[in-house]
């Protein structure tokens, strides 16, 4: 009997979807996912910032905490994870004490909308940012331009 993984997925097949536009439909589900589980906890925002801290917890332990981060390491690995989710790095100054950058298109705007997110859920990614980067001992500032909908992003 042979083993059915080494054949080509049945639905590939049948949809004919690329590999891109299935890694731009897994980018889309992730923020809808994020977005819809903050929809979900409704208005408490005690309860959302317990949340966001309790997923920054979970997300550090896969960092070294004995030692310390720089800020150009840990914005280095925010926005690796932040392209993973569909956004694109537009400018980055990466500097040991202080590291600034500019990313768009996460959250998708367009998507936040479809899904009734205001920017309290649609922005859920940056404020689990906030909470990993105080517990590797730095600050994070961010501000979405309202204009253009990039996220600029300072760590110190």
């Amino acid at each position: 009997m042979t083993d059915p993984r080494e054949h080509r997925d049945v639905l590939e097949v049948l949809t004919e979807f690329t590999d891109e536009e299935l890694l731009e439909l897994s980018q889309m589900n992730a923020q809808a996912l994020l977005m819809a589980g903050v929809l979900a906890l409704g208005d408490d925002d005690a309860m959302l910032q317990t949340w966001a801290e309790g997923v920054a917890e979970v997300m550090t332990r896969g960092w070294d905490t004995t030692r310390a981060w720089s800020a150009a390491e840990i914005m280095d690995a925010l926005l690796t994870n932040y392209r993973t989710y569909g956004g694109w790095v537009i400018e980055a100054d990466l500097h040991d004490d202080h590291a600034a950058a500019i990313v768009a298109d996460i959250p998708d705007l367009t998507l936040a909308e479809t899904l009734g997110a205001t920017d309290r859920e649609a922005d859920v990614l940056f404020r689990v940012g906030e909470e990993i980067v105080q517990r590797l001992g730095k600050r994070m500032r961010w501000q979405r331009d309202t204009d253009t909908g990039d996220v600029n992003i300072i760590i110190t």
